[in-house]
Formats: C-alpha cells, sequence, structure tokens
C-alpha cells in the first residue's frame, strides 16, 4: 500500500495505537447471527493490515478509543435481524443526525 493512502486512512480512522482486532470465518448462529471468532493483537496495525482489510483478505477492527480517553471517530453495531437498512437511512436523514448507515457482512 502506497504509505500517502495508509496516511490518510491512519488520519480518517485515528485510532488506538496499542492494539487492533481481527477474527476468522464466521459461522451463523441459530438467531441468523454470522458470529466470528475474533482476537486483539496488542500492537500497532501497519499499512499491510489496512491493504489486506481494504482488499477484503484479513478484517481489521481498530480501537476508537485513543490513548488520552478521546474518540475520533465510532460506529454503532444493531443486532438486530433481519434490519431494513434504507428504512433507518431515512429515520437518520430526517432526523439530519451526523451519520452514515452501513450494512456489515453479518447481515
Amino acid at each position: 500500500m502506497r504509505e500517502d493512502l495508509f496516511k490518510q486512512f491512519a488520519a480518517l480512522f485515528k485510532s488506538n495505537d496499542r492494539a487492533y482486532g481481527t477474527y476468522s470465518k464466521p459461522v451463523r448462529r441459530d438467531d441468523g447471527k454470522l458470529e466470528p471468532a475474533s482476537r486483539t493483537n496488542r500492537q500497532p496495525y501497519t499499512a499491510e493490515h489496512v491493504a489486506s482489510h481494504l482488499e477484503g483478505v484479513t478484517p481489521l477492527g481498530l480501537v476508537p478509543i485513543l490513548p488520552n480517553g478521546n474518540c475520533w471517530w465510532g460506529a454503532i453495531d444493531i443486532d438486530e435481524y433481519p434490519t431494513d437498512h434504507a428504512a433507518l437511512g431515512k429515520e437518520v436523514e430526517k432526523l439530519k443526525l451526523p451519520l452514515l448507515v452501513c450494512k456489515t457482512k453479518s447481515d
């Protein structure tokens, strides 16, 4: 991965550099949710981790809580299945919330 792209990614998703997460192939639970075996690696993530994540090879979970306790970004995980993403997006727009609705692989 080009160093400038890594720097852009790191600036957009400022994260704790003490750890990152990843997971293995998920298994579907009885309620329909896909659940992976996750693990935390207690070391900084690298440009190679980001490239592998963006290429869809290896998942990368960043820790949004910075060492000083502040956050630069956040995510909300709704574990309600099925989720009507279009309706949720319309509600976010109607309420003028500064949010982006995304569908994940576990949905």
